[in-house]
């Protein structure tokens, strides 16, 4: 499996967890934090533990999934079709190591998944 082929699953697992989240509360995803935020301490409620659970808000994430497949494809792109992109100048070396570096940065949290390659680690 190579590396775009790796971050499609794990991107596309990422989407149906929070389509299934966002099926399962709708938009109350706040209005369930509220609640949880109140079944705590006072402070509870607007201190880490929020902020943390609502950075994982089913449309952030599926924002988020969209903005990293960009990426992924912008670089499957590249290794199909280098020359497209700059026409046969030093520059597509350049480009498509960038693109693989932030493709192995993006690969790098899931490196105790079973299909993670360890020549992906980033440095």
């Amino acid at each position: 499996m190579d590396i775009t082929a790796f971050l499609a699953a794990r991107l596309d697992e990422r989407e149906q967890l929070a389509r299934a989240v966002q099926h399962a509360v709708g938009d109350q995803f706040d209005a369930l934090m509220g609640a949880l935020g109140e079944a705590h301490e006072p402070g509870w409620r607007y201190g880490i533990v929020p902020l943390y659970l609502r950075s994982h808000d089913p449309a952030r994430v599926l924002a988020e999934v969209k903005a990293k497949r960009k990426v992924v494809t912008e670089y499957a792109t590249a290794l199909r079709q280098p020359d497209a992109i700059f026409a046969g100048t030093e520059r597509v070396t350049g480009f498509l190591l960038a693109l693989e570096m932030a493709c192995r940065a993006l690969a790098s949290p899931y490196a105790d998944h079973p299909d993670y390659n360890p020549a992906w680690r980033v440095e």
